[in-house]
């Protein structure tokens, strides 16, 4: 009777060792995959965190290049068109001041050869009548 007794309880013991293992072996699963889950999750966390601020930083310089482009290029083209308008404005003056002195000349050369017309008639008629 004391065999069965013992194998009794060993029989008990085996199968409360088998309960408490595999409790034991689901409680330390469940621990390691949580603990993996998690792992995992901040690896891709940060991944994500990390693509993402690289596009946010690729966004954010390619506007900013847009941005210095545009201005770059305004204060260029406004340098250019004063430029350009200063030397065409220089131009039209020495063109227009050319053309004034022309004229002026030409009036000035008119006048003057009308005035010593008009004095060598007055010249020729006076010499004709004190000849006379």
């Amino acid at each position: 009777m004391q065999d069965l007794y013992i194998k009794a309880l060993l029989k008990l013991y085996s199968k409360l060792l088998e309960g408490l293992l595999e409790a034991l072996l689901k409680a330390l699963l469940k621990a390691l995959l949580k603990v993996l889950l998690e792992a995992l999750l901040k690896a891709l966390l940060e991944a994500l965190l990390e693509t993402l601020l690289k596009v946010l930083l690729e966004a954010l310089l390619e506007a900013l290049l847009k941005a210095l482009l545009k201005v770059l290029l305004e204060a260029l083209l406004e340098a250019l068109l004063k430029a350009l308008l200063e030397a065409l404005l220089k131009a039209l003056l020495k063109a227009l001041l050319k053309v004034l002195l022309k004229a002026l000349l030409e009036a000035l050369y008119e006048a003057l050869l009308k005035a010593l017309l008009e004095a060598l008639l007055r010249l020729c008629t006076e010499l004709f009548l004190s000849s006379t």
